[in-house]
């Protein structure tokens, strides 16, 4: 049976004026609360009116303090993929447009107020890239900035998949809650380029603007 750990809450369509500390809603877009596990935090952001469905599960892995919490929004017409640490591979590769929170599925280490690790997320992305030969054309984001009182690592890359033909596009923005990592992962693979893959990353950023959550860093 699917763990249920996300409660969804869908208000209003995103068209009136929120004044909350200057919220920028994204066009058709709409509210969603999502629940952390225990007492972690509440999140709120705005996300597309096309994602139609989300689902929860516990990827696992060998080592169960590294088990990780996957919230995932998308369509309802793609198909449902949970990756998990023991079967890797199988994530659908035709159609991909998603927006996936991941955070520890075990709390554990909480350190409250230490984000510095956060900024050295764009280091290691450099080195990575770096490591696997991708040009600067391919890096599409690699910043951060702060967002509701809140840091957030933001890098995006773009690479191109042969066995499909067709680009694969994806962006992570990490920030903390009490010391514990928690991640927003953009992911789209369209059958041609059109406005939502040649705005990727400021919609994804629109997005993770909106990002509020209801406990202190």
């Amino acid at each position: 049976m699917r763990i249920i750990l996300l409660t969804l809450i869908l208000f209003l369509p995103a068209c009136y004026n929120i004044k909350e500390e200057q919220l920028i809603v994204p066009a058709h877009s709409r509210k969603i609360v999502a629940r952390l596990m225990d007492s972690l935090s509440m999140v709120t952001l705005y996300i597309p009116d096309r994602f139609d469905t989300s689902f929860t599960w516990i990827h696992r892995s060998d080592n169960s303090p590294s088990d990780l919490t996957k919230c995932r929004f998308q369509l309802k017409m793609n198909r449902i993929f949970e990756e998990n640490g023991f079967f890797p591979f199988g994530m659908p590769e035709d159609s991909v447009d998603q927006l996936t929170i991941v955070y520890p599925a075990h709390l554990n280490d909480i350190k409250d107020g230490d984000t510095a690790w956060i900024r050295r997320g764009n280091e290691y992305f450099r080195m990575k890239s770096a490591a696997e030969g991708k040009m600067g054309g391919n890096i599409l984001v690699d910043t951060s900035f702060i967002v509701h009182d809140r840091l957030y690592s933001v890098t995006g890359s773009r690479f191109y998949v042969p066995v499909i033909k067709r680009p694969f596009y994806e962006l992570n923005a990490v920030t903390a809650v009490r010391g514990l990592e928690i991640r927003f992962e953009f992911k789209m693979i369209q059958h041609t380029a059109d406005s939502l893959s040649r705005n990727f990353v400021p919609n994804a950023i629109d997005i993770i603007k909106t990002i509020r959550f209801s406990t202190h860093i």
